[in-house]
């Protein structure tokens, strides 16, 4: 699934992280998400609720719904 045009609306702020320890100095606005590249490791990221329709996609008549975070997204680490 590529999410070419959700892409077009989202804002990606990016930073560089040495490790986990210094997560708690980066300061992030209220609404930011922060990534942590550990392949595969956002099939472990719950979405909003709020947002889950914008990450779903119809198929022979049956609508599918990201509950966990998804491929291509500009916020999801690259895997």
């Amino acid at each position: 699934m590529d999410y070419y045009l959700l892409n077009k609306f989202l804002c990606a702020t990016h930073f560089t992280m040495k490790d986990i320890k210094n997560l708690n100095s980066i300061e992030f606005h209220k609404d930011l998400v922060a990534k942590i590249e550990f392949e595969s490791a956002f099939h472990h990221i719950q979405v909003n609720k709020k947002v889950r329709s914008f990450l779903s996609v119809s198929f022979n008549q049956k609508y599918f719904l990201y509950k966990l975070m998804c491929f291509r997204v500009k916020q999801v680490p690259l895997a």
